[in-house]
């Protein structure tokens, strides 16, 4: 294994796992087949308010590499058990992950790969 650089040619991945402690989620790309790992956030008693403002915090190194070709392409992947509501929150996950990539639309063109529901 080795350090990985962004290929500002493919997209950015972004795939979310919503526990709490931690709160997890790991940034890639997949370049011709493979998957280069560049960067993982794992948050210790988090929320998904917290992972998204860490994720922007990590991804100011690739906006800036990429500022040049337009704003940054991110695919997000995740299950779709951040589309259910927990009885104390207002919003699911997913919501509050479509906020924000709305909040910063000039930094990150989204793409959002989310299965409406989980396999059996």
């Amino acid at each position: 294994m080795k350090p990985q650089a962004l290929d500002p040619h493919f997209e950015l991945c972004w795939s979310l796992d919503f526990n709490i402690d931690p709160a997890c989620s790991v940034l890639c790309q997949v370049v011709h087949d493979q998957v280069n790992v560049l960067d993982e956030i794992s948050l210790r008693n988090s929320n998904t308010a917290a992972v998204c403002e860490e994720f922007a915090r990590c991804s100011e190194k690739y906006l800036a590499m990429r500022m040049r070709y337009g704003p940054l392409d991110v695919r997000v992947y995740g299950d779709a058990t951040g589309d259910s509501r927990k009885s104390a929150a207002s919003r699911t996950d997913w919501q509050i992950v479509s906020d924000f990539f709305k909040r910063n639309a000039h930094l990150y063109r989204v793409h959002m790969d989310v299965p409406s529901s989980n396999p059996p």
